[in-house]
């Protein structure tokens, strides 16, 4: 394994991640993933949402009790940890094969996932994402950007377990294939991020 392999490696462990993200500024991530969860579960009591590549599964206290919480994730060892919410399920999967019935999701979240997907990985995932949703459904999409001028940034990236990090423009033409973006946001930490929050396009605006 050679040494980035060896860093990524300790870098995705759950404990270290989880102290990572408080650093790199979890914490306002989430509170401005907040406007957009209540969006999109806005007359709904009930529902599942699908947390894809969603680690250790921090992202639950954004969703009403009532809803099912999914947190898909390639590691095995995020499946061992315990769930104190009886409507929070860990599955192991692969982003771009999740084997999920189509139309069954009412919001999938992606949050910090694209930055670890190679382009052929992270085109089946948008387009298993696109299957899955239901056609009234929400894609809320999040993460960091690549920015060549912000030095501070590309430090980051040096140690950061994911090596696929993109331009804003490249994220938002690859999500508009797919999907209508009903709004974006922007929010600098270490990095600059990238918030969108999106519908399925439908059928026939496809072909």
């Amino acid at each position: 394994m050679d040494m980035r392999g060896a860093v990524s490696r300790i870098v995705s462990h759950p404990m270290v991640f989880e102290a990572q993200t408080a650093v790199l500024g979890g914490h306002r991530l989430i509170a401005a993933l907040e406007p957009m969860v209540e969006e999109a579960t806005r007359g709904r009591s009930s529902g599942t949402v699908l947390d894809l590549g969603g680690g250790t599964a921090n992202a639950r206290s954004l969703w009403p009790d009532d809803w099912d919480y999914l947190s898909v994730d390639p590691d095995q060892r995020l499946a061992t940890l315990e769930n104190a919410d009886q409507k929070m399920h860990r599955l192991v999967g692969d982003a771009s094969q999740l084997g999920l019935v189509a139309d069954s999701i009412d919001v999938v979240l992606m949050k910090n996932v694209s930055h670890h997907l190679d382009d052929t990985t992270w085109s089946g995932a948008l387009s298993e994402v696109r299957r899955i949703l239901k056609p009234d459904g929400y894609f809320i999409f999040v993460d960091a950007l690549w920015t060549q001028n912000r030095i501070v940034s590309r430090l980051a990236w040096t140690v950061d377990a994911g090596r696929f990090p993109r331009v804003s423009d490249k994220i938002e033409d690859a999500i508009a294939t797919a999907f209508d973006v009903e709004s974006v946001e922007r929010l600098t930490l270490i990095h600059h991020c990238i918030l969108l929050i999106t519908r399925p396009r439908s059928e026939s605006s496809l072909s």
